[in-house]
């Protein structure tokens, strides 16, 4: 059995000789292949693959380790940080990180901060970036506390439980939600 999430819908259905390297069916054993399918008429317990045609597949990129590592950070946030619900809203945004990675010859961590910041935010948990979590004071922001929920300045920080963030860092944060 195979679960896809669509644009509308987490589906599951077979998919006869999976598992072996010689079927033209075994490609999408691979996580986050996207493809065009059209199942088996008829009544079955599941929808039944008649036929799949390979639109693309995030393994072309292998000609970067990093780009590889992004591909399997996105595949396993999805699978084990979202309800099947929220897979959905994610959709579009995943396939936006994935055509990306494949544009680009530039660093990639910047496509994958932006999909885990989607991330929090659609599972409610957004981080506050306009200014401090405990006063609002746009100036002197010193530290990013996930315990708080954001950004934390110079007058309310605790150096125990915080590090200095840059300021590069902080509008990176910014751009990606």
């Amino acid at each position: 059995i195979v679960t896809a999430i669509s644009e509308d819908s987490v589906i599951s259905f077979s998919v006869r000789s999976l598992l072996d390297p010689k079927s033209p069916n075994h490609i999408l054993n691979n996580p986050l292949i996207e493809a065009d399918v059209t199942f088996l008429e008829g009544k079955h317990k599941y929808n039944v693959l008649k036929s799949a045609k390979i639109i693309s597949s995030p393994y072309t990129m292998s000609d970067s380790l990093e780009k590889l590592a992004t591909i399997s950070l996105l595949q396993e946030a999805t699978r084990t940080l979202l309800y099947e619900e929220e897979q959905i809203l994610m959709f579009d945004c995943l396939k936006q990180c994935l055509e990306g990675l494949k544009n680009t010859n530039n660093s990639v961590y910047h496509i994958a901060l932006k999909y885990l910041f989607k991330i929090l935010k659609i599972s409610g948990n957004e981080l506050e970036l306009g200014g401090c979590v405990f006063c609002n004071s746009k100036k002197e922001i010193k530290g990013l506390s996930f315990a708080d929920g954001g950004l934390v300045c110079k007058n309310c920080i605790d150096e125990k439980f915080y590090s200095d963030i840059p300021l590069e860092n902080i509008m990176l944060f910014r751009k990606c939600m």
